[in-house]
């Protein structure tokens, strides 16, 4: 087993060629904890670099955070002890669920110094992603219980039906409304699904046999890529969707690894094990391979080997990652924001999560990697919808509140 003072080592030869390069190499801020807490998670990042989490509070439940100009901000709840922040678009609004005071989670939309409640489809709900129309997607426990995905738009939750089963999540939205997640299917089977002008379509899975049932999508772009999970022979595996193949992303060891966020240039960000016994690794998938994000970040980086980054969420479009992870130095996981210190190694001039595109499928040698989508090739569901994100362990996968549990996902 490679111990963690050899994996330091070696990231400090690895980064001295990457430097060379121009390749990733990664800043670190740590956004600390809101007053009397222990623990954060950052979930979601903006255009400008603002992010969106949860932080343990000094009387103990979780609150959403956003995170802007240094200062981490409770947005507090509607009513109940604790909420989450799990979406933000480029207008600092935030989406994601909240106690209320009659019990029950609701989904949210925090704007302008407000918490609004979105309402639900019958029992409780939950905010995922938000748009910059402030078209938010998510899923809602249904008059009957099983939950929903649902597309909130203009004051009116729409339920998203499923693919035939009893079940489904929304997770993520892009800027033409278009909605990823997972539904169950008739035959009980978990799929990825892509809701675009009024119809799920099952994303299907990656391996195509008989045992991969199961496939997750949790985030999408503005060309219609998704990232997400999937069965494969050993375990399950991050994925990207593009142009109707799914293309599996490997993993960083023998384990299994999960999609958790795209950007508009198809940079994938997740986590994924290392096969050691150990936590596991937040990853970027490049276009060309997954690499660790711990052994890109700068050697001479105050935070460098100091902090483990366990899982990435979120990642904009001038490449900024967030997500959670370990610090030595603190007393419980913290939320952590990453920097590239060059500029990213793609065509077109990307600010800090300005909505470029990429076109082109999954693969990895794709000629025409980080190039932008045309207008022509983006997807405008009118009237439906903008740009997205997802809680503990819905079902087990989602991502729970401390980050860690679950398989893959930010859990409620």
């Amino acid at each position: 087993m490679i111990n963690k003072s050899f994996r330091y080592a070696f990231a400090s030869l690895l980064l001295v060629a990457t430097a060379a390069a121009h390749e990733h190499v990664y800043s670190v801020t740590i956004l600390g904890v809101l007053p009397g807490g222990s623990i954060s998670d950052a979930y979601a990042i903006n255009a400008s670099g603002e992010v969106a989490g949860y932080s343990q509070t000094g009387g103990g439940p979780n609150h959403a955070f956003l995170f802007r100009h240094g200062t981490m901000i409770d947005l507090g709840t509607l009513g109940g002890a604790g909420s989450v922040g799990q979406g933000i678009n480029d207008s600092g609004q935030v989406t994601g669920y909240s106690d209320t005071s009659n019990g029950p989670e609701h989904a949210f939309i925090y704007s302008r110094g407000t918490m609004i409640d979105l309402g639900t489809l019958g029992g409780g709900s939950w905010g995922y992603g938000i748009n910059a129309r402030g078209q938010v997607a998510g899923f809602s426990s249904t008059v009957d219980g099983p939950r929903h995905a649902f597309l909130y738009s203009h004051g009116t939750m729409t339920d998203l039906g499923t693919l035939g089963g009893v079940e489904s999540l929304g997770l993520g939205i892009n800027a033409s409304g278009q909605v990823t997640g997972y539904a169950n299917t008739s035959d009980g089977a978990r799929r990825a699904f892509l809701y675009s002008h009024g119809t799920m379509t099952d994303l299907g899975t990656l391996a195509g046999a008989a045992f991969a049932n199961h496939s997750e999508g949790w985030a999408i772009n503005d060309c219609g890529q998704v990232t997400g999970v999937g069965d494969m022979a050993d375990g399950e595996h991050a994925f990207l969707y593009g142009q109707g193949t799914v293309t599996d992303l490997g993993a960083l060891g023998a384990g299994r690894s999960y999609g958790m966020a795209i950007n508009s240039s198809g940079q994938v960000v997740g986590s994924s094990e290392m096969g050691d016994g150990d936590e596991p690794h937040a990853f970027l998938y490049d276009g060309r391979s997954m690499k660790d994000l711990n052994l890109l970040i700068d050697p001479n980086d105050p935070s460098y080997g100091f902090v483990t980054l366990v899982w990435a969420f979120g990642i904009n479009d001038g490449g900024w990652i967030v997500g959670g992870g370990d610090d030595a130095r603190a007393s419980g996981p913290r939320a952590f924001l990453l920097k590239p210190l060059f500029p990213l190694s793609q065509p077109g001039d990307h600010q800090p999560g300005h909505q470029g595109q990429r076109s082109g499928g999954g693969s990895g040698d794709d000629e025409h990697w980080g190039e932008t989508c045309a207008p022509s090739e983006r997807h405008d569901d009118e009237g439906h919808g903008h740009a997205g994100q997802d809680d503990d362990d819905r079902d087990g996968h989602a991502r729970d509140e401390d980050g860690r549990s679950g398989h893959g996902g930010r859990d409620r």
